[in-house]
């Protein structure tokens, strides 16, 4: 099993983002991933910062408006604290192909693992809740 550094994972998911969205989508769905950009971005900037992204707890669950935030870091590959449109990008393809620690709402990017006492219902734990 290979580790990557931080900053490789963001570029890895990165890249992962922009194929998923140029060969995995139809039109009608990419659109609609660029007009949810332009929703997120509230002041027009042209990027989405971590409290525009907030905002969805006004129009989805909380809890999975902060699954959803919770991927923040990940999608922002520059690390330079808001998400251009390519990075939103990422970030919907994380939200896509993602699952999440059922304790602690961590994202599983390889299979998760469960204890024997959880198996029978179904639970998804990242390695550091096992």
């Amino acid at each position: 099993m290979a580790f990557f550094s931080r900053s490789i994972l963001r570029q890895k998911i990165h890249e992962a983002g922009q194929c998923f969205f140029n060969y995995e989508l139809e039109a009608e769905e990419k659109l609609a991933i660029l007009s949810k950009f332009e929703d997120l971005d509230d002041d027009g900037d042209g990027r989405v910062s971590f409290q525009e992204l907030r905002s969805l707890r006004r129009v989805m669950d909380s809890a999975l408006a902060d699954m959803v935030c919770s991927l923040f870091e990940l999608a922002d590959r520059d690390g330079n604290g808001v998400l251009d449109c390519d990075e939103c990008k990422a970030l919907f393809f994380l939200m896509t192909i993602g699952h999440f620690c059922d304790l602690c709402n961590g994202l599983i990017i390889r299979d998760g693992v469960s204890c024997l006492d959880c198996i029978p219902n179904d639970y998804d734990l990242c390695g550091n809740c096992v």
